[in-house]
């Protein structure tokens, strides 16, 4: 690059659709917690990785929910991710409520779960809870693709 001339990178972006409203928005990746654009209610945007043991009435973003091999998630009331579920380890909710969800192999799954779509590996355990695929809860931007999902 010459002397003198500036690098015109854009700023990294990634769409997420709002919990509360169901509107598609841009937001930056370093971003956790902004406003919705339409319903003007905070939501989270942030991933969210499990690494040891959490445990919380519910788990709501507009990312990404990753609980890891060692991670355990327990929620009374459930966990909803705007861009997926992705499940290592161990999770048990109420309801899971997401774009896809990706149950991994030696992971243990209890609760209900309502997605966009489901990969479960082979080696994982499920434990009760009602299954229902939603193509409604899949993400309307195009530049979402199921790589994002893990699914």
């Amino acid at each position: 690059m010459p002397s003198g001339a500036h690098s015109m990178t854009k700023p990294l972006t990634r769409v997420v659709r709002c919990l509360h409203c169901a509107a598609a928005f841009r937001v930056p990746d370093a971003a956790t917690v902004l406003t919705c654009p339409t319903c003007y209610q905070r939501v989270r945007v942030e991933d969210v990785v499990v690494e040891n043991e959490l445990v919380l009435p519910r788990l709501e973003t507009c990312g990404r929910i990753v609980i890891r091999r060692r991670g355990r998630l327990y929620t009374r009331l459930g966990v909803r991710a705007s861009l997926g579920v992705e499940v290592l380890g161990e999770l048990q909710a109420e309801t899971v409520n997401s774009c896809r969800v990706y149950i991994g192999p030696q992971a243990t799954f209890r609760g209900d779960c309502q997605a966009g779509g489901i990969t479960v590996e082979t080696g994982a355990t499920i434990l009760g809870g009602r299954f229902q695929i939603d193509r409604n809860l899949l993400d309307p931007s195009e530049t979402h693709t199921a790589a994002s999902c893990r699914a």
